[in-house]
């Protein structure tokens, strides 16, 4: 039997911006009346301000019945993240597919430039051992490893890409990369695998000739749906939303 996540990124729930939470609760809310719905990912940016009430405010919308793996972003904080979530790497098993989320905040002070992401040393040793068995995984990181066109957002991705494929070149059962951060539905390979950004759930960041960021919240919230098919080749086929 297939196994359906769904691939949610960038709430940005904020206190002062009711309208954050309610896009989330729209986008669960449809999500619960899909036919099958195994799991939800969440890559990133929860909170705006990564405050305990934005984490608590987030937790609301979200379906307790339905296995949910979330990873932090530039946007959140650490130490409020962890005392609402528990670890910030993490391992979701559902329906023979495993998920692996990985944290890409740079530690406070050492983003350069700031809103870039880093994997440390201790989240690289974690995904080798997450990564060391099981069958098709999909593998979570807020940042991008691979640029996407646009002059601004392509100076704040993940730094030093190269010990994440090193990692990726030794996990053949890796059939997905997701991400969020970028602010828009992606696409591109990396280390011979698909990288795949939802489209976001607080605002989109609208393309402009000159590379400015003009974000934009009069877009509807969106989100990807992942479907892995088993087999002696399991096969990962994504769909993106925008809700209506």
């Amino acid at each position: 039997m297939s196994t359906v996540i769904a691939h949610l990124t960038d709430p940005h729930v904020r206190i002062d911006a009711p309208e954050r939470r309610e896009r989330v609760g729209r986008v669960v809310r449809y999500l619960l009346e899909l036919p099958q719905l195994d799991a939800i990912v969440i890559s990133g940016d929860l909170a705006d301000n990564g405050l305990d009430e934005e984490y608590a405010q987030l937790k609301l919308e979200l379906p307790t019945a339905v296995p949910t793996l979330v990873i932090p972003g530039n946007h959140d904080e650490r130490a409020a993240f962890v005392h609402a979530f528990g670890a910030t790497n993490s391992v979701l098993d559902v329906g023979g597919v495993r998920i692996v989320g990985l944290d890409s905040l740079a530690d406070e002070g050492r983003s350069d430039p700031p809103g870039a992401g880093e994997l440390s040393a201790q989240t690289l040793e974690f995904a080798r051992q997450a990564l060391a068995s099981g069958g098709p995984t999909l593998v979570a990181v807020h940042h991008p490893p691979t640029p996407i066109g646009h002059a601004v957002m392509d100076r704040i991705l993940l730094r030093d890409p190269g010990r994440l494929a090193a990692v990726l070149n030794n996990a053949p059962q890796v059939l997905g990369l997701l991400t969020g951060h970028v602010h828009t539905a992606t696409f591109a390979t990396f280390a011979g695998v698909p990288v795949l950004g939802a489209p976001p759930i607080a605002f989109v960041i609208e393309p402009q000739a000159d590379d400015r960021l003009i974000a934009s919240e009069a877009h509807p919230p969106g989100f990807a749906l992942h479907t892995v098919h088993p087999g002696a080749q399991p096969e990962l086929r994504t769909r993106f939303y925008t809700l209506p």
